[in-house]
């Protein structure tokens, strides 16, 4: 099969349908090359989390979206601050020499330099967010949900889950793109939260086989 994903989601759709203990078997047919058994050979199998049982599947996110959001943002933003505050710099200048009109000469540039800088900001913060973000998954456990960022490791038995809250965004192209589509969040009971959004691989799959488990660990 050319696309591993592909059975992932036919064994998710399985599993949807009521199904127990689906696997992927994979054969490898013809001779391999010394190049396909070096890299099989650095493949190390994960040790089986013993305290939230067997893995049911794992969910990696999209995080390179958020480095490139914030690379558009901040090279947008700087040279679009950069002329708005010379803009309003030169207005101010020439405004006194000028009859008044009533209205305010500023309001414009004004307008823009907040606007540059609102790139800036939020281009710092997704360049954070995907820093702190890096390498995430979501790993999917007959007892708890185990959730990787940031060379970070945290696993979540669903007797800390106190309740699952989903939500939609606008589903336009930009919002699609940023992942603003789906929004699940996981209350736990130290009060923390744990959110994934559509950026996360099957995001509503992951949201739904959540909620059917910890409905079943009340």
């Amino acid at each position: 099969m050319p696309q591993p994903r592909v059975a992932r989601r036919y064994r998710n759709l399985l599993l949807d349908n009521g199904f127990t203990d689906v696997t992927v078997e994979v054969r490898i047919g013809g001779e391999g090359s010394r190049t396909t058994e070096a890299r099989l050979s650095r493949v190390s199998p994960q040790p089986p989390n013993t305290d939230l049982g067997a893995v049911r599947g794992r969910y990696p996110t999209d995080n390179r979206r958020r480095g490139w959001a914030a690379v558009i943002l901040l090279a947008a933003g700087l040279p679009f601050t950069a002329f708005a505050v010379a803009f309003w710099v030169f207005l101010d200048h020439v405004s006194g020499k000028l009859p008044s009109t009533g209205a305010d000469p500023l309001w414009l540039p004004s307008v823009a330099v907040g606007l540059g800088l609102g790139m800036l900001l939020m281009g710092g913060w997704w360049g954070v967010h995907s820093f702190t973000h890096r390498g995430e998954f979501f790993e999917l456990h007959d007892n708890g949900l185990r959730h990787s960022r940031g060379g970070r490791t945290r696993s979540v038995p669903w007797a800390q889950v106190r309740r699952v809250t989903t939500g939609s965004g606008r589903n336009t192209a930009l919002t699609r793109w940023a992942g603003g589509t789906f929004t699940c969040t996981l209350h736990l009971a130290d009060g923390k939260k744990l959110t994934f959004t559509a950026l996360t691989e099957d995001a509503v799959h992951l949201a739904r086989q959540i909620r059917t488990a910890v409905e079943r660990n009340p």
